[in-house]
């Protein structure tokens, strides 16, 4: 149970600063919003909080610290690093790790992916793959071509190569808050497992081949920013199967870029609160 949680000297924290699950003593008599403390104190514990103030106060950091300290508590009996640079488009990749990844061929897409998984199946990490069905079998060859012995690797775990059906076309129709869950489950089977990061690749195809819609798919893209996550995550676009326009506003929806092979901050993305704000007109700061 947790009653309170400190930190400082984090991200956009310096000072020390306190998240308290304590109920304050107006509450502490309440049955419906105060628990019961195990110990032997009078204190209550309140079972749910929220986090709210102004843009850019420092919300998001306040779960980044949270979610920081309980990959600690739960991975560095496994052999934490968090130092463990990941490489990717000619350079390492920083805390954002949501990742728009637009490339003119095949050829191009696995030039630029391939060094990547590659690295992550050597540091002993997960891989999952979401690939466009008409294209498994080609992605098993790049893969085996460069030296991944992918049977060996569905065998151990280490690869999950699963196709848009069972993700995000789950029922031939596309849901985003059951596509979510779908993926919190796959990170949390990951866990369990025993690995410590999942490399996230996806073919984005998936948006074309059954209508969802521009729409559909910003707000998607738009959300996967709103709770941060150490695995990183590629969302691969064939530029020929989508229009300029939709590409700028795809390019709004990830903090980090791939053009022309190379992994750069992204200058025009878009905190999600703001974007889903001028698209929806209303706050969307709270993760649904």
């Amino acid at each position: 149970m947790l009653l309170r949680f400190r930190f400082s000297n984090f991200r956009s924290f310096r000072e020390e600063q306190e998240l308290s699950l304590v109920a304050a003593s107006a509450l502490r008599e309440s049955q419906h919003t105060v628990v019961a403390h195990p110990s032997k104190t009078k204190e209550g514990v309140l079972p749910v909080a929220a986090i709210y103030g102004a843009n850019a106060s420092g919300k998001t950091n306040v779960i980044r610290a949270l979610w920081f300290t309980s990959s600690v508590v739960a991975d560095s009996f496994r052999g934490w690093k968090p130092d463990q640079p990941i490489r990717i488009g000619g350079t390492i990749l920083g805390a954002r790790r949501h990742i728009c990844a637009f490339f003119k061929s095949h050829d191009d897409h696995y030039g630029v992916l391939l060094p990547f998984i590659q690295d992550g199946f050597s540091s002993g990490e997960k891989a999952v793959h979401i690939v466009n069905p008409t294209r498994r079998d080609e992605h098993v060859q790049r893969l085996n071509a460069a030296g991944i012995d992918v049977a060996a690797g569905q065998k151990n775990g280490q690869l999950e190569l699963l196709e848009w059906a069972d993700v995000h076309l789950q029922g031939g129709t596309f849901d985003a808050d059951r596509t979510r869950k779908l993926i919190a489950g796959i990170r949390r089977h990951a866990r369990d497992q025993g690995f410590r990061r999942v490399r996230f690749v996806t073919h984005m195809e998936w948006a074309v081949e059954r209508h969802v819609g521009v729409d559909g798919l910003l707000e998607y893209e738009a959300r996967a920013n709103l709770v941060p996550s150490e695995d990183p995550v590629i969302c691969a676009y064939e530029l020929a199967n989508f229009g300029g326009d939709v590409v700028v506003d795809i390019m709004r929806t990830h903090p980090m870029i791939i053009i022309g092979g190379i992994l750069q901050e992204n200058p025009f993305f878009v905190p999600p609160e703001e974007f889903l704000r001028e698209r929806h007109g209303f706050d969307s700061a709270v993760p649904r």
